[in-house]
């Protein structure tokens, strides 16, 4: 049977296109693990959700394709997908941030949900002077290649605050295209690398984003050196957790000792 759940209501059944959960205008927060349910709105303008959501969870989201349907929830402010598959794409995400209130994304999307994905072409135009709210953003993703091309680091510039690469099992160096496209993310305050198992560096261009102030390195076994150029001046915090590199651990105080503004814990 397909379920949801929400922190308000709970209702169990199967969904239909014609009316999906919009009757429940007080529903706040929704997991949602119904294949089935969202797949029947891939080709609809209906909208599966009540706008009233603030957040939503998506799991295996078969056959959705988009996020084109999810446009009418203009009152969310947290959203995480997690799909392993291969055919969602991104699109309708870019205007969904715009306009919601989204302040946090986590997305687990498989390898084509960024795939040719350009959220600057439009989006301007379309948005400018209708924002009636300061937007800052925190991300959590294992798509570094992904996320890291010139168009979306471009879009996320002035107000991706929080950026998280988690559980990455593929990257092991950053390319020259994505370490441009990394310096443009000038409003970025925090950066973690969780769980990317062989990432053996840094971005070199780490030290030119002007309002970096925490840096997290987390489960990295084989990051064992900082970019030759160093770190952000802005940089308050450094943090080492389960790193399990000692030669890491060391350069890192060392790094501290002759940048004293740098805490590390």
């Amino acid at each position: 049977m397909d379920y949801y759940f929400g922190a308000i209501n709970k209702v169990g059944g199967r969904g239909t296109v014609g009316g999906g959960l919009h009757a429940l205008h007080s529903l706040k927060d929704l997991i949602t693990n119904c294949p089935r349910f969202l797949s029947a709105y891939k080709t609809s303008s209906c909208c599966p959700f009540p706008s009233s959501l603030h957040t939503l969870r998506l799991i295996g989201v078969e056959d959705m394709g988009t996020l084109e349907s999810l446009s009418n929830l203009t009152s969310l402010t947290q959203l995480t997908i997690y799909y392993r598959g291969k055919d969602l794409r991104s699109d309708g995400l870019w205007d969904l941030i715009m306009r919601s209130q989204l302040s946090w994304l986590r997305v687990s999307a498989g390898p084509k949900f960024f795939v040719g994905s350009d959220p600057t072409r439009g989006i301007q135009d379309k948005y400018q002077g209708q924002l009636h709210r300061s937007i800052e953003l925190e991300l959590e993703t294992d798509d570094v290649t992904g996320v890291l091309i010139a168009p979306i680091c471009k879009f996320l510039s002035s107000f991706l605050t929080e950026l998280s690469f988690n559980n990455n099992e593929e990257v092991k160096c950053f390319t020259q295209e994505q370490e441009d496209s990394f310096q443009l993310l000038t409003s970025l305050q925090k950066l973690q690398f969780f769980g990317c198992d062989k990432l053996q560096g840094l971005p070199k261009s780490i030290n030119r984003l002007p309002n970096l102030k925490q840096l997290r390195i987390d489960h990295c076994p084989t990051l064992n050196s900082l970019p030759e150029d160093g770190l952000p001046r802005s940089l308050r915090l450094l943090i080492l957790s389960f790193c399990g590199n000692e030669e890491l651990v060391q350069k890192c105080i060392n790094y501290v000792k002759n940048h004293p503004q740098i805490a590390i814990c």
